[in-house]
């Protein structure tokens, strides 16, 4: 059965050019700090490929701090920018925030500092004015992301960046799903910091940066090696950062054609799913990445679902990016007051067709179908359980519950 892949915000394929990179650096292996022959050569590729990242964010090729990911180039940004910390001890975090931006943030309250979450509105988006009212003239930090890993929702970055600086604070931006997709620029944002990962823009996993702007002081998280301009400990992954610079780079080329197409699909899906009886679309009317539609269909679990259409040979995803291992319910729906279960999010790769989106909208509403069944059904035997342990008379037929077989659960569904 071919594959349907429909989760290009997780995690995407090598990009041709990126491959073709990968394949020339494995045999150019050597240490870029030493002196001889194959380590400037190493040393070499390794600052053309720093300066084809710094072009593709308008930074400066110095200010990038090569990273094994998106999490640790965020980790850095946070706690960095907190180990170098003077008086300003305080951080303004949104509450949709990646994990790796919201988890080294809540740590930092154990170690003296102040951190203040700023809600969304019911689209996933921060209020300009409310994350302004929340920055003061201690604040050390503000992090906003430049669109939402779950539900696609384009924040106002430009105005968080207005708010920070008024007070004298850095603002960090979380750029991992716009890198390659959308038009990033550190002065058109604002940002002080911006984090990337080479994984999710058609580069290799295990990839990533972190852009430190000149007035962002950093101390390294990982301790042990001077390498990075002293910011970040370990031997730089040479084969991957040519790869994944490589990729940024066409990608950053490729993205503005693409737009309007992808922006289509979506449009395409969200239309489709009007015809599914309760199905509730997330994020943004407008401001939201053309790709990435995200969804919650009632009575119905998540995975069960995606299980459904894996069986399909569709992939999507279902729950809390990065954290579905946990089975906890999506701190980004929560925050939005939206149906934290049973959310699917569908997301296009570059080359992605009608076809697949088709494909999904024909496979979707029997699978929702058969798992409402199902959980009608399971509620009528637990309603029937309930009605023996209470004592309470059999129906007619023989069954517990009212005439038909029909529960209280189920009338009230339909």
């Amino acid at each position: 059965m071919p594959e349907t892949y429909l989760d290009a915000a997780s995690t995407t394929p090598l990009h041709p050019q990126a491959r073709a990179a990968l394949l020339a650096a494995v045999d150019e292996f050597g240490d870029p700090s030493r002196l001889y022959g194959r380590g400037r050569r190493a040393r070499l590729l390794l600052d053309r490929s720093r300066e084809k990242l710094a072009a593709a964010v308008g930074a400066h090729p110095e200010e990038v701090v090569l990273t094994s990911g998106g999490t640790e180039a965020a980790n850095l940004a946070v706690t960095g920018v907190a180990r170098a910390a003077g008086h300003r001890r305080h951080l303004v975090v949104a509450a949709v925030e990646h994990n790796a931006v919201l988890a080294p943030a809540r740590a930092l309250s154990a170690k003296g500092f102040e951190v203040t979450e700023v809600g969304v509105d019911r689209g996933g988006r921060v209020d300009p004015a409310e994350l302004a009212a929340a920055v003061r003239d201690d604040t050390l930090l503000v992090c906003l992301q430049h669109a939402n890993h779950e539900v696609g929702t384009v924040q106002p970055v430009r105005e968080a960046a207005a708010a920070a600086h008024d007070h004298g604070a850095l603002l960090f931006v979380d750029a991992c799903q716009t890198v390659g997709r959308l038009p990033v620029g550190m002065a058109e944002l604002g940002a002080d910091l911006l984090a990337a990962s080479g994984h999710k823009c058609y580069g290799p996993p295990g990839t990533g940066f972190l852009v430190a702007g000149g007035q962002a002081r950093l101390r390294p998280v990982l301790l042990g090696d001077e390498r990075e301009r002293r910011r970040r400990a370990g031997m730089e992954n040479l084969p991957g950062v040519a790869a994944m610079a490589t990729a940024v780079a066409a990608r950053v080329a490729e993205a503005p054609a693409e737009h309007h197409r992808l922006a289509r699909l979506g449009e395409r899906l969200r239309a489709g799913l009007d015809a599914i009886p309760e199905v509730i679309v997330h994020g943004h009317p407008s401001e939201r990445l053309p790709q990435l539609v995200a969804f919650s269909v009632l009575y119905v679990e998540g995975e069960a679902l995606l299980l459904l259409l894996d069986a399909e040979g569709i992939a999507v995803h279902s729950g809390s990016s990065c954290t579905a291992d946990s089975q906890e319910p999506s701190h980004v729906l929560a925050a939005m007051g939206a149906i934290t279960h049973g959310s699917v999010r569908v997301s296009f790769l570059r080359d992605a067709t009608d076809a697949e989106v088709d494909r999904l909208l024909e496979v979707l509403p029997a699978a929702v179908a058969e798992l409402r069944e199902m959980a009608d059904l399971d509620s009528q035997a637990l309603d029937r359980v309930a009605r023996e342990v209470s004592g309470e008379p059999r129906g007619p037929g023989g069954s517990g519950g009212p005439p038909g077989g029909t529960s209280p659960v189920s009338r009230e569904r339909r």
